[in-house]
């Protein structure tokens, strides 16, 4: 679906395309542990397929914001080009939003994981380039 999207758009003239994996729908869950189950093979299988960026949204895929952080890491273990989050500038304005304010992470907690990222990026992502023969490496 993705690559047909992406070509459709591609066929109207418009070439600024950024693929944006967003979980899907499944039996498990509805009132379940998450708001939509992430397909992170479909990233890693795209990424093979295309040379289109491909992002995350963990803050839609978790639906509660506790458990943002380990969807966003998930994702760039799969060499992601970007994620988009969710965000409140403090937790005293969740109360305050209209809507996704329960998948929205503080910015001290996002700065936090920002820094886990970038450390990631730099010690264990060219080891892991390395193990799967990624040309990137």
């Amino acid at each position: 679906e993705w690559f047909y999207s992406a070509e459709y758009v591609a066929n109207q003239g418009n070439l600024n395309i950024v693929l944006c994996e967003r979980g899907m729908k499944t039996l498990f869950t509805k009132g379940g542990y998450c708001r939509n189950q992430p397909d992170l093979n479909a990233i890693t299988h795209a990424r093979k397929q295309t040379i289109l960026p491909i992002i995350f949204d963990p803050s839609h895929v978790a639906g509660d914001y506790r458990i943002v952080a380990e969807n966003l890491m998930a994702s760039v273990a799969h060499f992601v080009d970007g994620t988009i989050t969710e965000t409140l500038h403090e937790e005293a304005f969740r109360a305050e939003q209209l809507c996704d304010a329960a998948q929205a992470l503080t910015m001290e907690s996002y700065e936090a994981i920002v820094q886990a990222v970038l450390n990631y990026e730099e010690k264990v992502q060219p080891l892991m380039r390395r193990a799967i023969g990624d040309p990137d490496a």
